[in-house]
This record gives C-alpha cells, structure tokens and sequence, in this order.
C-alpha cells in the first residue's frame, strides 16, 4: 500500500542515485506497471533507470520530474 512515507524514501532514494546514473542511460518514468517491469531481463546491460512509483497519477509524477531524472543527460525518458 502506497504511503507518504513510501513515497519520501522512493524520492530520498532517486536523489542519493542521481550524480551516480551515467550519461546516455534511458529514464523509466509511470506508475506500478513501470515500477514492476523486470527491466534486467528485458533490457539486459543496457543503461537504464527504473523510476516507476506504484499508485501515481500524472500530476504527481510531474511534481517530483527533478528529483526522478539523473543528473546527467539521459538518452531518452
């Protein structure tokens, strides 16, 4: 079950991860179905960032767009 304090780890999470994400990583951004996409298995080594939160709507995602892409330029979002 979603809750804030979920959520304020999950940001707290992708903040600690963001200067450590590589230029050129694709960004996953949505609710569960993104969150429980078994991104190594579909996508093997490639770069990539899986920042679904299960239960989030479009306005929330939005809020927290800063926090969820690295700081370094992703090669797709």
């Amino acid at each position: 079950m979603w809750t804030q304090r979920t959520l304020n780890r999950q940001l707290q999470t992708f903040r600690a991860e963001s200067a450590k994400i590589p230029e050129g990583s694709v960004v996953f951004l949505g609710s569960s179905t993104i969150a429980k996409m078994p991104m190594a298995k579909l996508f093997g080594d490639a770069p990539f960032v899986n920042r679904g939160i299960g239960a989030e709507n479009t306005l929330a995602l939005l809020d927290r767009l800063d926090v969820s892409l690295p700081a370094a330029r992703p090669a797709g979002v």
